[in-house]
């Protein structure tokens, strides 16, 4: 009678086999239509594929002759080169950074908008919290001014916070208050405390 470990090790020898002749196939395939310089730079451009996604890249990409077999290899799930993982590690990480962010961003409501002088009005507006610890950074926005408007007090979870502030504007209906977290894209704006 054969033995346990003969048949364990037969088994995985099997494995073994089946694996690298899938891969040998799929190497195969596609080293036919793209030459070893060609899979370099496949590889190369697969952080712009996952960062632009496919029609975007496709648009930027579309010089190069070989690009679409490029795309053809990136949908494979056997394609693999080294450091692919840690480019889908990063692109997962930033999708999910993403969704917490829209879920941690406050629900905004204007509450008034007072008339205190010619062109100049006094804006109220609530933040309300979902998430906890929303930092309260806002653009405020009219059709005669844009700044940041920053308050040092967190907005904890299922909590609302007040602020008002005053703007320029000729017309009161295009004032607006969007909250904002990642200030370097308003690096160019003036910033007053709330």
């Amino acid at each position: 009678m054969i033995s346990l470990r003969l048949k364990l090790f037969a088994i995985f020898a099997i494995s073994i086999l089946v694996l690298a002749a899938t891969n040998s196939f799929f190497s195969s395939v596609y080293a036919q239509k793209l030459t070893k310089n060609q899979l370099k730079q496949c590889e190369f451009l697969y952080f712009n594929y996952k960062k632009f996604g496919e029609a975007e890249f496709l648009k930027r990409y579309d010089f190069k002759s070989f690009i679409r077999e490029c795309v053809k290899l990136y949908k494979d799930p056997n394609w693999t080169f080294k450091g692919k993982d840690k480019v889908d590690q990063y692109f997962d990480k930033s999708v999910n950074a993403k969704k917490n962010e829209a879920n941690s961003k406050p629900k905004i409501s204007i509450t008034h908008k007072l008339k205190v002088g010619h062109a100049r009005f006094l804006a109220g507006f609530s933040a309300c919290a979902t998430a906890n610890g929303v930092i309260p950074n806002f653009l405020l926005s009219s059709d005669k001014e844009q700044f940041l408007g920053l308050s040092t007090k967190m907005i904890s979870a299922n909590t609302c916070r007040t602020f008002s502030t005053y703007l320029q504007t000729q017309n009161p209906t295009s004032i607006s208050v969007e909250h904002v977290t990642d200030l370097s894209e308003y690096s160019h704006l003036k910033v007053k405390r709330l």
